[in-house]
């Protein structure tokens, strides 16, 4: 048996898709593992993807691949060298859905399994998209490539493109619900959640299979800490993927400086893609710590992270700053009430919460019922293998 694990980088291939692999090799003896990035991450940590390497490099029976340059063609190309079982992606992205259309048209399976807490766009600027116009210009020709290979015009479903990613436009009647481009199967992290890709994409319900969001796994390890009695600041890749520019973000870091100076402790959780040069600003103080692991925080603070859900099982004080044209989701304010819009609030809400006991509000799930979302994708995986392999017989 034999996988296609597909992703932006081989930095997201070992966060969210080798974990997947490892269960496949311990389930079926002699299973294959293909890695495939497109190399299109913006921002990668040069530490983080060599440690990312190492890792699937040492995965018994794998093979990884490189397709910077992608496109239908090249995509077609190593579909038929490698005739992968199945395939898994880790997002709902153009290139995934490039990726979709090729494997219906061969009769290979797609998976596609959520990574965050999605939201309806994340507002891209104009400037942001130039000033990566490299990876931009990638997008705007798959997008372009799609359009072709599921028979509409190109120029319309190019549109329909940059209409949704620029300005958040409803996809209703946007060539990008073409069920051509469906996977045949999503793992999604709530009932919320299948109605969300059904409304926004047109992905089938009946399609879905709910599991545990696996950023959930980290919560038992992150409560045996010490609790620090402080803010975390949960770090996202704004100006990384160009939804803010850095004259601006470089200013939010300043004002949150002033924030630090009255608190204990200050611990920055950087995303996986964050350039921490940014963070800079704060290497003279001894109270901040700059870190890649989750903490065992008194106070949370992001903007709309999807770490914010995991937080939510650790202390009831979190809060969301909202940014200039980054209005806050809705769902994340079901699990965060506190909407900071300026400096003299998120200023006040911190102090108060500092002062407040960290007692964690009662959740609809408990932390000994999540059931680890690998396995339940690997089992689901393995059933529809079998039932395709008696149907061939």
């Amino acid at each position: 048996m034999k996988g296609l694990f597909f992703d932006a980088s081989f930095t997201m291939l070992a966060k969210n898709h080798y974990p997947i692999a490892k269960y496949f090799s311990e389930k079926k003896e002699n299973f294959e593992s293909i890695f495939l990035s497109v190399e299109i991450s913006s921002n990668l940590n040069a530490k983080v993807e060599e440690k990312s390497l190492e890792t699937l490099n040492g995965f018994t029976n794998s093979q990884l691949l490189k397709c910077p340059n992608f496109n239908s063609s090249k995509i077609s190309k190593i579909l038929e060298k490698y005739s992968p079982d199945f395939v898994i992606i880790g997002a709902y992205r153009i290139y995934d859905q490039l990726l979709c259309a090729l494997c219906k048209i061969r009769g290979i399976k797609v998976y596609n399994f959520q990574h965050g807490f999605e939201v309806n766009s994340v507002n891209y600027t104009v400037g942001g998209s130039l000033a990566k116009i490299k990876k931009s210009f990638k997008l705007l020709r798959t997008s372009y490539d799609l359009g072709g290979i599921i028979s509409v015009n190109r120029f319309l479903f190019l549109r329909d493109y940059v209409s949704y990613i620029l300005m958040g436009k409803n996809q209703l009647h946007s060539g990008l619900r073409n069920t051509k481009l469906h996977p045949f199967h999503s793992f999604v992290y709530s009932d919320w959640y299948k109605e969300f890709w059904n409304n926004k994409f047109g992905l089938d319900q009946s399609a879905m299979s709910l599991i545990t969001p696996p950023d959930f796994l980290l919560i038992e390890s992150v409560k045996k800490e010490p609790v620090i009695d402080g803010v975390c600041y949960i770090t996202q890749t704004l100006v990384e993927d160009g939804r803010m520019t850095e004259k601006a973000f470089l200013q939010l870091l300043q004002d949150y400086k002033e924030i630090a100076r009255k608190v204990n402790k200050f611990v920055i959780k950087l995303h996986p893609r964050a350039k921490v040069e940014y963070y800079d600003v704060f290497e003279e103080m001894d109270n901040v710590v700059i870190q890649r692991e989750f903490p065992n925080s008194k106070v949370y603070l992001t903007h709309y992270s999807s770490m914010i859900f995991a937080a939510s099982y650790l202390s009831k004080n979190l809060i969301l700053h909202e940014l200039e044209g980054h209005p806050t989701p809705d769902l994340f304010m079901e699990v965060s009430p506190v909407v900071a819009r300026d400096i003299t609030q998120l200023t006040v809400s911190i102090q108060r919460m500092l002062n407040n006991s960290r007692s964690k509000p009662p959740g609809s799930l408990s932390i000994e019922n999540f059931q680890n979302p690998y396995d339940f994708i690997v089992e689901k995986i393995l059933e529809d293998y079998s039932l395709d392999q008696v149907e061939n017989d």
